[in-house]
């Protein structure tokens, strides 16, 4: 089994505003960290340094599932609109069933589709 990771974003600024995905297939591993994106920083000092938006590492492995604990908090789809208050890191992800995880950010944020690939 493969992790397929779908990323892209949403805007609440602009009608118009088309996301573009990114797909990225991942060999599942035991207790391995995953980073799927970064944002490089700085401040009026000219420091620079990266920051993680989605990084994950897999828990649990079954016959048709995995489990996931994210480093960084997340609002699962199934929440009604983006729970800002979001807290979640645990998820599983089950076989033909799809997972879509959001940061929990006003006007603009991530989305991450996560599913298992045989």
């Amino acid at each position: 089994m493969k992790i397929k990771v779908i990323s892209s974003n949403w805007s609440g600024d602009s009608r118009n505003y088309t996301p573009k995905e990114e797909e990225t297939l991942y060999e599942i591993q035991l207790n391995k960290k995953y980073t799927v994106k970064v944002r490089e920083c700085s401040n009026t000092e000219g420091n620079k340094w990266e920051e993680e938006i989605f990084s994950f590492e897999i828990t649990q492995i079954g016959d048709d599932y995995i489990s996931i604990h994210c480093f960084q908090r997340f609002s699962a789809e199934n929440e009604k609109g983006i729970n800002l208050m979001g807290k979640t890191q645990d998820f599983t992800i089950n076989i033909n069933k799809p997972i879509r995880l959001i940061t929990p950010t006003m006007d603009y944020g991530d989305i991450f589709t996560l599913s298992l690939v045989k």
